[in-house]
């Protein structure tokens, strides 16, 4: 990917709000541009939202990790 000084890469999706089995809302932070391809790019979720993640206190774990691939 080319450097983009209008686009951070390393930017915070959204928070994901899961209110039962199978039903889940994503609240975007950044609008991710459709010309660069998110196969190959790395997901980490937390349990925390970014706003509590950024005023924690503790040394929390993230609940699932990987990469964005196609399944053949």
């Amino acid at each position: 990917m080319i450097a983009d000084k209008n686009f951070n890469v390393s930017a915070i999706f959204g928070d994901i709000v899961v209110n039962e089995p199978k039903n889940a809302t994503i609240d975007h932070e950044v609008k991710w541009p459709r010309s660069i391809s998110l196969v190959g790019h790395s997901l980490v979720i937390h349990k925390l939202s970014a706003v509590e993640w950024s005023l924690r206190n503790e040394n929390t774990q993230p609940l699932a990790c990987g990469t964005i691939g196609f399944a053949s």
